[in-house]
């Protein structure tokens, strides 16, 4: 036995048409619509762009600040305040280990520079005594100063004094232990 089955619709449903007015109408409308959609994002675009060119131009500016005179003005002040930051609070310290330094100097010996080296343990001593007596005392003294690893004379010469006498011009470089001027 055979059936047929019909899957085809039915001829009889009513599609509905469109009058010439209508389809106008809404392409039209259709048109319309795309239209002020594509106004829409146009506007944003352009607001953006703005907005992009001004953040540029701000952008450019600090730029220029940056790399311009007044900045390298402040960059060297901000340097030198951090380098007092540092320096402040050692200055206490270490003006207390120069005057120990100085118990082991003899008051007719007069220092007229006292340099130390960027490694931190050489210390150079330029100064002047009455006599060479008086420089190798001095020197025997700093000899004992408890900090010293050791010291040399590294040149002594007579030379006019101020007061019109002759004296004796030195140098001395002493090494000095590291740990002597560690903070503890």
């Amino acid at each position: 036995m055979v059936t047929n089955i019909n899957l085809v619709a039915p001829e009889e449903e009513k599609k509905t048409a469109l009058s010439g007015r209508t389809t106008m109408a809404l392409s039209f409308s259709l048109l319309l619509a795309v239209l002020a959609i594509w106004l829409i994002l146009a506007q944003i675009s352009r607001a953006y762009q703005s907005q992009q060119t001004s953040i540029e131009n701000q952008i450019q500016q600090e730029k220029n600040k940056i790399s311009g005179q007044d900045y390298a003005v402040l960059a060297d002040f901000q340097q030198k305040v951090n380098l007092l930051n540092r320096i402040i609070p050692d200055h206490s310290y270490f003006d207390v280990y120069l005057r120990n330094f100085s118990q082991y100097l003899l008051p007719e010996v007069s220092l007229v520079s006292l340099k130390w080296d960027s490694s931190g343990d050489k210390v150079t001593l330029q100064g002047s005594a009455p006599s060479f007596d008086a420089l190798s005392k001095a020197m025997i003294l700093l000899k004992k100063y408890p900090n010293l690893a050791s010291i040399e004379l590294k040149n002594a010469s007579e030379a006019p004094a101020q007061n019109g006498s002759v004296g004796i011009s030195f140098e001395i470089n002493a090494v000095v232990n590291k740990t002597a001027y560690d903070k503890k």
